[in-house]
């Protein structure tokens, strides 16, 4: 084992074997690792804070971290102890403007890559005789200096249409661009087959498999660019174009590694001022189904996406082996019942003129848009006859919520787990589909989705709110390729335990299969170099803290 420490501007400083005691850190989904490293005093005329270290370890994992902070000498020991956070803590030295609104937006959308926003209708329907398209109204903003070629607007099209069409197929089939001019002294347009670039009207028209056609007008914009000529060093102005001038997730210098098809997911959200890692971590919490980690790796890479793939390990009693993981100490199963909810009423804790901008009333009515395993019901009748909302209701008729009921989501297998008891709790979001984004007044479709991320951001967390039991290992040393959210299989004997704790429906859980999830990891690696971990596995996966800031 040895490590390296790098200066701000990437430089090595120096190389070092030696440290004192036991390194000791953590990894969780959602989770930016941390650990305390004990060194000689002598080191202290090196380090003055925000320098990034490399710690090498002999099986290949590499803890790439930046000294966070450090503390004075410990004058009896000799010896000086360092703060080092996990490198992508450095997302945090960034943040999102304020009220920077992410509509009809992949998580991948741009950074290099094209930026497509549509604004707009785009359906199909059958009318018993030809089929239908419609559209309306869309803007595409094309990164400078880009193109966009037929293709891929036909992809964006049908990525599009899926989506704001509540999963309805349109088949698209091809696409004419066209660039629209008034040549000088004519006073008709005239329209030449083109490709879309940047700034400029165009007529596109879409075609289906059927033979129908419709043309839609589009603009095209540029994206807006700040003036950073004032600045004197020119590096720092590319570096600002990098961060303010797209909807990125990825700081500088990141790999994202898209897990999954996470890049084609969309959001619907309002950032407000918040670091990028906050950002990114809200907007995961707003699916059903994403996370994001970071791993043990000698390069600046984030892993989004779904995880809980099976790894081919079993941990066991037997003696370590290629795919064997040995447990050192018999492991403690401990129940997690502290915050169970299985019944979840939403509400925006952000009001427009007295009346809440959520409801499910569209996931209700849909039952396209709901898991069979979440369905929505009526929980509550009347329960906003405090205020008049008449003449609210009369003047947004498209936008104000139902106030006669109030919907719940009901999460069925969390349910079971409690023999049939109903444990009611509720959720309150931000920034989810303002009434206005930029003076136009949002669409019933934007409440919809806005209804649908609700319902998927409250499934998850009703998930995390289920009664678990978790098993607590410790085992010898872990293969590198290991992390939370992964899934190995545990052999172990807990009949006994079983028939003493479990209620009917958790031993039929238990008994269905040997795998598990790993939602936590705690290595110890100590200055010999050998290591133990603490692991715990549950049945679903899950994080053990609280995160979420946005409900």
């Amino acid at each position: 084992m040895y490590f390296e420490i790098f200066s701000t501007q990437g430089n090595l400083i120096i190389r070092g074997k030696k440290y004192i005691g036991t390194l000791q850190f953590d990894h969780e989904l959602n989770l930016a690792p941390s650990l305390t490293m004990v060194l000689p005093a002598d080191w202290h005329s090196i380090i003055s804070g925000r320098e990034e270290i490399k710690i090498h370890f002999d099986d290949g994992k590499v803890f790439w971290g930046i000294i966070w902070n450090y503390s004075p000498i410990d004058k009896v020991n000799e010896t000086m102890t360092l703060d080092i956070r996990h490198v992508i803590t450095e997302w945090q030295y960034r943040q999102i403007s304020v009220n920077h609104a992410i509509s009809d937006n992949g998580l991948n959308s741009s950074n290099g890559k094209l930026n497509i926003v549509y604004k707009g209708d785009a359906t199909e329907h059958d009318d018993g005789n030809a089929e239908t398209i419609t559209a309306s109204g869309f803007t595409i903003s094309v990164a400078q200096g880009k193109t966009i070629t037929n293709a891929q607007i036909i992809a964006k099209a049908r990525a599009y249409a899926w989506s704001t069409t509540n999963g309805n197929k349109v088949d698209v089939t091809k696409v004419k661009i066209q660039k629209c001019e008034v040549p000088e002294g004519k006073e008709e347009e005239v329209c030449t087959d083109s490709n879309l670039k940047t700034e400029g009207s165009y007529k596109v028209t879409f075609s289906t498999a059927k033979g129908t056609s419709t043309q839609v007008d589009v603009s095209v914009e540029e994206k807006y660019t700040p003036d950073y000529s004032t600045l004197p060093d020119a590096d720092v102005a590319d570096k600002l174009l990098d961060i303010y001038n797209d909807t990125n997730f990825a700081y500088p210098g990141w790999k994202i590694d898209w897990r999954n098809g996470a890049e084609n997911r969309y959001i619907d959200y309002v950032y407000s001022k918040q670091n990028k890692l906050d950002a990114l971590t809200e907007t995961v919490e707003l699916t059903e189904d994403l996370w994001w980690r970071v791993g043990f790796w000698d390069e600046k890479t984030v892993q989004i996406g779904t995880f809980g793939d099976e790894k081919p390990y079993i941990i066991s009693k037997k003696p370590s082996g290629k795919t064997n993981i040995r447990m050192i100490q018999e492991p403690s199963i401990e129940p997690d019942l502290e915050n169970v909810i299985n019944v979840a009423t939403v509400y925006s804790d952000k009001s427009d003129g007295g009346m809440s901008s959520l409801t499910l009333r569209e996931v209700y009515m849909d039952k396209s848009l709901q898991n069979p395993k979440f369905p929505v019901v009526v929980l509550h009748s009347n329960v906003n006859n405090e205020r008049d909302y008449r003449m609210y209701i009369d003047q947004y008729p498209k936008l104000a919520p139902n106030n006669e009921v109030e919907f719940a989501i009901l999460d069925t297998e969390g349910i079971a787990l409690e023999s049939g008891v109903l444990i009611e709790g509720s959720y309150s979001f931000n920034d989810l589909s303002p009434f206005e984004i930029e003076g136009n007044t949002i669409e019933d479709k934007k409440r919809i989705k806005a209804g649908k991320t609700v319902y998927s951001a409250v499934i998850k967390r009703l998930i995390q709110s289920r009664r678990s039991f978790d098993f607590k290992i410790t085992t010898e040393h872990l293969p590198s390729d290991l992390l939370a959210g992964d899934k190995v299989r545990l052999v172990y004997d807990n009949s006994v335990w079983e028939q003493k704790k479990c209620s009917n429906y958790w031993k039929k859980i238990l008994k269905e299969n040997d795998e598990f999830y790993i939602t936590h990891i705690t290595y110890h690696i100590d200055e010999y170099g050998n290591e133990w971990n603490e692991l715990t596995l549950t049945k679903w996966l899950k994080i053990e803290r609280e995160t979420s800031n946005v409900m």
